[in-house]
């Protein structure tokens, strides 16, 4: 323990100017002297090293720092992986496993179709899947998603998507609106030949077209709002009759 004897020479703002017997200044907190010690006060000042208080507080912040690696520092937000959930001639699906996303808050989210933007998904822990359109017929294209998180950017591997020919009616999945029973077995018969589905009578992203006798019906709004082409059945049937994808042009819905 090393003792000094001062004595105080001003005490303003908060701070008092003690002097030493060697006639060395010395500023010194006011709040930490005696309450009534006044500029002429001669004070005593004890001065310690607490090793034991010093070991204890290295422990105790050892200990937070190690909780805290093990909560944030050793996982990381996983890359995530596409893969295709429906193709087409002109547009694929895609999707991707739920985020890891660990601790860390997420920036942003997008898809790339060789190397270029295709889209930005807003909230992809909600939302699993995008439907990138636009595309050309028998084209092999490469996709990635980029993960851009508070721990870091994380890219997935590349998925090569070829969209189908003309002749291949295997991405069809198609919505049926009101029709008759007979009629409808005949629709999913012909479906299945084609390696087509329904989309269990619903919109969804996959859902390429809308097929039904006339317009209207519980499911037109969603069909609308999602602009699916809304066709008559005879489109189906002579596509399987010409063995190819056919033009809609011919086979719309009045509205």
């Amino acid at each position: 323990m090393l003792s000094f004897q001062m004595r105080v020479g001003r005490i303003e703002a908060g701070l008092a100017i003690l002097i030493t017997n060697e006639n060395r200044l010395v500023e010194f907190p006011s709040a930490l002297l005696p309450s009534n010690t006044v500029a002429g006060s001669i004070i005593d000042i004890a001065v310690n090293r607490n090793r034991a208080l010093e070991r204890e507080s290295e422990e105790l912040f050892t200990t937070i720092q190690s909780q805290f690696y093990r909560k944030y520092g050793r996982d990381f937000p996983q890359a995530p992986t596409l893969r295709v959930r429906n193709c087409t001639q002109t547009s694929v699906v895609l999707e991707w496993e739920p985020l890891e996303l660990r601790q860390s808050k997420l920036k942003s989210f997008n898809i790339f179709r060789n190397s270029v933007k295709a889209g930005s998904v807003p909230n992809p822990c909600s939302f699993s899947s995008i439907k990138v359109s636009g595309l050309s017929v028998d084209t092999e294209y490469q996709f990635h998603a980029v993960l851009d998180t508070s721990a870091g950017v994380f890219v997935s591997p590349i998925l090569r998507v070829k969209t189908h020919k003309m002749t291949d009616l295997s991405g069809l999945v198609v919505c049926v609106g009101s029709v008759s029973t007979s009629l409808r077995n005949e629709i999913d018969e012909v479906l299945k030949s084609l390696g087509a589905k329904a989309s269990a009578d619903s919109v969804s992203i996959e859902t390429t077209h809308y097929l039904a006798s006339q317009s209207g019906g519980p499911l037109w709004g969603a069909v609308c709002d999602a602009n699916i082409p809304a066709v008559s059945v005879s489109w189906l049937f002579e596509c399987k009759q010409q063995g190819r994808i056919l033009s809609v042009r011919s086979y719309y819905l009045s509205s």
